[in-house]
């Protein structure tokens, strides 16, 4: 799967052939840490595999951009000065978020819960 995986992020982030190889692993990566919360029974071929993909992608894709520029500066101009930053250094929503809300249904609850307090 993570040959999908790698397929779709090098079409939505338009990766650069330099990067390549960082994607590569980054998705790897990405894969396994979705397959590890998936909940108990879930198989990501069967049961979720277009959210999967599409989840793991965003993931990498998120990482790729973060390890790339760690203040999220794309471009400065000097002529009319202008600072473009990535969206995920911009404080928006980010694509890491974005696949955690995608994969919801299919990811173990890691929220934390009081299941009862000894009066």
């Amino acid at each position: 799967m993570t040959e999908k995986i790698k397929a779709l992020a090098q079409v939505l982030g338009q990766v650069p052939e330099e990067d390549e190889e960082a994607l590569a692993a980054l998705c790897a990566a990405a894969e396994t840490e979705l397959r590890g919360g998936l909940r108990a029974g879930l198989d990501p071929e069967r049961d979720c595999e277009g959210a999967f993909v599409q989840a793991a992608a965003w993931l990498a894709l998120d990482a790729l951009a973060r390890g790339k520029r760690a203040d999220g500066v794309t471009a400065v101009t000097a002529g009319d000065f202008t600072v473009r930053r990535t969206a995920a250094a911009a404080g928006g929503e980010g694509l890491r978020k974005l696949a955690r809300r995608l994969m919801a249904p299919y990811l173990r609850d890691g929220e934390f819960c009081f299941r009862g307090v000894p009066g």
